[in-house]
Parts: C-alpha cells; sequence; structure tokens
C-alpha cells in the first residue's frame, strides 16, 4: 500500500478502480486503500454492472493472476530506464 500511495502522490491517481453495480471493489483494493490514507475525497471508478456474481468473481481473481504470471521484456525495459537516464 505504501508504494501505491508515494506513486499517487508523485503521480496522482490514473487509473480507475472497477466496482460492481452495489459499488464492490472488483480491481484496485491496494488503490482504494492507498486513496483512502492520502484522504482523497474522489477516486475514478468503472462500474460493471451486467456482471454476474460468478463472472464478478471469476475477473476478480483473472485481473489478480494476470500480474503474477506477467514477464518483463528485459530489452525494452533497458530501452526505457536508459531513456529514462538520458532524460535525468
Amino acid at each position: 500500500v505504501a508504494r501505491v500511495e508515494a506513486s499517487i502522490a508523485r503521480h496522482g491517481l490514473c487509473y480507475p478502480i472497477l466496482i460492481d453495480a452495489e459499488r464492490r471493489i472488483i480491481n484496485g483494493h491496494v488503490v482504494w486503500q492507498a486513496a483512502q490514507r492520502l484522504q482523497l475525497k474522489t477516486v475514478p471508478t468503472i462500474r460493471l454492472d451486467d456482471l454476474s456474481e460468478v463472472e464478478r468473481r471469476s475477473l476478480a481473481i483473472a485481473l489478480n493472476r494476470t500480474a503474477e504470471t506477467g514477464s518483463w521484456d528485459i530489452e525494452a525495459l533497458t530501452l526505457e530506464f536508459q531513456d529514462l537516464i538520458d532524460l535525468d
């Protein structure tokens, strides 16, 4: 939460939290916690009204699992960091 909080403090909240029709968080729990710690009055959300309970829960699992199974493109990451270093 502290890392996300630091990112939001520096860059703002740049992507929405996904919620369902009952305003339950589908994806973005850590972002929500960080926003609360920063005492933000509003946060961007996308409301997904048409999901069944099974679809909502499946989507939540899938979105959380995607980050775990991803991998870095080391060459692209190296180029990005080099550009950032060049830009100071």
